[in-house]
């Protein structure tokens, strides 16, 4: 037997790195971004101009660097606040989707979180997954009471993947603070921050089952469900929750096939959305089509509350400001609220008044029914963008 000392294991650990790091720049050059990569003075020739920053070539190098980037990705994706429309876009193509493990791999940690081998709780279970992610993968199964439900089950090894991979992304976000102006303003390193925190939550499966059980509880008036847990069975590793029935909002056939009123659905899900983050301060953050359900009783459902968000009341009382602010046409209290989160006092006010005015304007005379928000908010955030606001 061979004693590992800490300066072994952490040779070790660095040596790894290397060879990762290796491997992505590699992808860079596979990806026709040789410019990018010299930018970041991991090439030759640091002043190289970027040879490739097509949003397609970026998307396809995070879907190779792994699960951890590709999540990233997709994070970015929901900031349009940050990126142009065609960024936006194209992250938004991104799928956290990996080949499941087999079910010998994962059936020691079910058994483990339930006590005892799965007749003992499970009159059926499906060994063959019903979705696979990067952190865990779910499996239906009827619980010996009858119930249907859903087990999730967070990869073995996850966390030590997950570490790495967050090491070197931010290892890459921080050279790129210092030498690409653009990317800079983003904040690469700080979204990596906060991705991280939220990673790691998301990595504790009962963290899913206490948000879904509290947004569930401040929701059920509304018309909204989500799914209940057998606290007695979940932990971090593995949780257990009733089994939904009804079909995703992407399924577009499905919904055109029902006889929901979805017109109806589209509003409560609205109201919803803003009961969450108006009144509660606590949101589903991971909102996709996918996530929300058209259920069999004609109620929405929404499920997978791995990331959620969390607003301050003042950050929230801001946003009703915001709110009121359009609605009156009010162009200064609209910039009030912006500069006030850019904290910037070097914006030009006047022209930043002059933007918001144009685009209040241009809303003003158009019917409620006819004022499409998506719309509003992509010039919305292109004006931040332009004052550097985002």
């Amino acid at each position: 037997m061979i004693d590992r000392t800490p300066t072994d294991e952490a040779d070790t650990t660095a040596l790894k790195e290397r060879e990762r790091f290796a491997q992505i720049l590699v992808l860079f050059g596979r990806h026709g971004l040789k410019g990018l990569a010299a930018r970041l003075g991991l090439g030759v020739g640091g002043d190289e101009p970027l040879e490739d920053t097509r949003p397609e070539a970026i998307v396809a190098l995070l879907r190779d660097i792994g699960p951890v980037a590709v999540k990233f990705g997709q994070i970015l994706a929901m900031r349009s606040d940050l990126l142009e429309p065609a960024w936006v876009d194209a992250l938004s193509k991104l799928q956290d989707r990996v080949p499941p493990l087999p079910f010998a791999a994962v059936q020691p940690l079910i058994e483990e979180a339930i006590g005892g081998p799965i007749e003992t709780s499970f009159s059926h279970f499906d060994t063959e997954a019903l979705a696979a992610g990067s952190i865990a993968q779910a499996h239906a199964a009827t619980l010996l009471d009858g119930r249907d439900v859903i087990v999730k089950i967070r990869r073995p090894g996850i966390e030590r993947i997950v570490d790495a991979d967050l090491r070197l992304l931010r290892r890459l976000a921080r050279v790129a603070e210092r030498r690409i102006p653009e990317i800079a303003r983003l904040k690469p390193d700080e979204l990596l921050r906060h991705f991280a925190e939220s990673l790691a939550r998301e990595m504790d499966l009962s963290a899913e089952a206490r948000a879904s059980d509290a947004i569930g509880e401040y929701l059920k008036d509304f018309g909204v469900r989500t799914a209940r847990f057998d606290w007695e069975l979940s932990g971090r590793r593995v949780n257990i929750q009733e089994r939904l029935r009804g079909f995703p909002a992407s399924d577009l056939e499905a919904a055109r096939r029902s006889d929901l009123d979805l017109a109806a659905l589209a509003s409560t899900y609205a109201q919803a959305i803003l009961r969450m983050i108006i009144i509660n301060g606590h949101f589903h953050a991971d909102p996709h089509p996918g996530n929300v359900f058209f259920l069999e009783d004609g109620t929405l459902g929404l499920i997978d509350f791995g990331a959620v968000g969390t607003l301050l009341p003042r950050r929230r009382e801001e946003l009703v400001r915001l709110g009121l602010a359009i609605a009156s046409e009010d162009t200064g209290g609209v910039v009030d609220i912006l500069m006030l989160w850019a904290g910037d006092p070097d914006v030009d006010r006047v022209r930043l008044e002059e933007a918001m005015a144009e685009l209040i304007d241009r809303f003003s005379n158009v019917l409620l029914d006819q004022i499409d928000l998506a719309d509003i908010f992509q010039m919305v955030f292109a004006i931040l963008r332009d004052f550097h606001l985002a």
